[in-house]
């Protein structure tokens, strides 16, 4: 466009013509941790077994959109999903449901995902605790002491598929994943301070199709010998010094024909 190569974060280049050393990406992970949980406030009737009854869609929306509250302090929470196993129990009503949090994948996410069932046991501790069950309210109120919080196992999470995926078509098999305390990049070869990076000289690495390549530097201006673009010979200080041997070679052939012509003038 005007003159120029307009392109997306993944290249870059006068032309568009390599791919970006690092892909900066938000990778998260899906989790689930189940929780029952005890609702004083509300009676147990039969309608609520059935997931088709208006009295059912009500007490369901009214609970997400409490738990949603209750849950909203923790920073990886997502939604949460009812199972259909309300059960009856002393008047009350216990609710099992799904608790869905996304957790940023850093080197920290088996431990973050260690701590995720104390942090709702504790949101729902502390809530429970600022409750107002004085009966005029249409809060719904639990029991938070008869919560039960179990986690899932922790689901695998392949780093380097993800970072094939996240490359550009055609590029997967040169991108590999850097984990870090702030999270994860899909970082390459050319990709400076990460393990395999390829240093140039008096060049750049440049991803191409192919792989990593070393683009010199000014080319126009020098021969680069030796791989990769580690001695460079300028074309100017050649061609100057070229044109010197030429003078001096053409002076000195001069100089004998002067030579000459003067000697052969004194015999005559």
């Amino acid at each position: 466009m005007n003159g120029g190569c307009q392109y997306t974060s993944s290249f870059q280049g006068p032309k568009c013509e390599y791919a970006t050393e690092v892909i900066e990406v938000k990778a998260e992970v899906n989790v689930t941790v189940d929780v029952k949980l005890q609702i004083t406030s509300h009676k147990f009737t039969p309608e609520l077994k059935d997931n088709t009854t208006q009295e059912y869609k009500n007490f369901t929306l009214d609970f997400k959109q409490q738990m949603k509250l209750v849950y909203s302090n923790v920073p990886e929470y997502k939604d949460v999903i009812l199972k259909l196993t309300n059960s009856y129990q002393q008047g009350s009503i216990v609710v099992d449901h799904v608790v869905i949090l996304a957790l940023p994948v850093t080197e920290k996410l088996n431990k973050t995902f260690e701590n995720v069932a104390g942090q709702l046991k504790t949101q729902i501790e502390m809530a429970a605790e600022n409750q107002n069950c004085n009966g005029s309210s249409s809060e719904m109120c639990f029991n938070s002491s008869s919560a039960d919080v179990s986690k899932e196992t922790m689901p695998t999470f392949n780093g380097t598929k993800y970072c094939q995926e996240a490359a550009p078509e055609g590029y997967g098999q040169i991108y590999f994943p850097n984990l870090t305390k702030s999270g994860l990049s899909c970082v390459s070869n050319c990709t400076k301070s990460t393990p395999g990076f390829i240093s140039c000289n008096h060049g750049q690495c440049q991803l191409t199709r192919a792989g990593p390549q070393c683009i010199c530097s000014e080319m126009g201006l020098y021969w680069y010998p030796t791989e990769p673009c580690a001695t460079r010979i300028s074309k100017l200080g050649i061609g100057l010094g070229v044109g010197v041997a030429v003078l001096v070679i053409v002076s000195a052939i001069l100089g004998v024909f002067l030579f000459r012509a003067k000697r052969m003038k004194t015999q005559f």
